[in-house]
């Protein structure tokens, strides 16, 4: 199950890049005209943050994200403003034993991002 889901994250993020292709005569960078993209982040760090419970049994922890999509607006020939929007959520679960009993206990985060973008955009490349 997990190659099969690393080769359909390697799929998908092979064909978002395919679609983000441009016309090989234009600028990379063109005032007055929008730019967005969207993506899968590969890896986290909210892993490492729950590695303390990977003693428990049964510890398990699944994570989706961080997805994300972006925009922008070519403002004049260098400079451009838009909008950052990114998600990510995780699910951590583990067993443990107080006494006689065997507890499962389970913990949810999730994060939501919106920022304002400014970017300069420097070099004389074209494609």
């Amino acid at each position: 199950m997990k190659k099969t889901m690393k080769k359909l994250t390697v799929a998908t993020m092979v064909a978002l890049m395919t679609i983000g292709y441009t016309n090989s005569n234009a600028q990379a960078f063109e005032e007055g005209k929008s730019y967005a993209s969207i993506g899968y982040g590969v890896g986290t760090l909210s892993k490492s943050l729950y590695s303390a419970y990977e003693t428990y049994t049964d510890f398990k922890y699944t994570e989706i994200g961080p997805i994300y999509a972006k925009y922008e607006y070519a403002v004049g020939e260098k400079f451009g403003i838009g909008v950052h929007i990114a998600y990510k959520s995780g699910l951590a679960k583990y067993t443990y034993t107080e006494g006689a009993d065997n507890f499962v206990q389970s913990m949810n985060s999730s994060s939501l991002s919106i920022f304002g973008r400014f970017n300069w955009h420097f070099g004389d490349h074209e494609i």
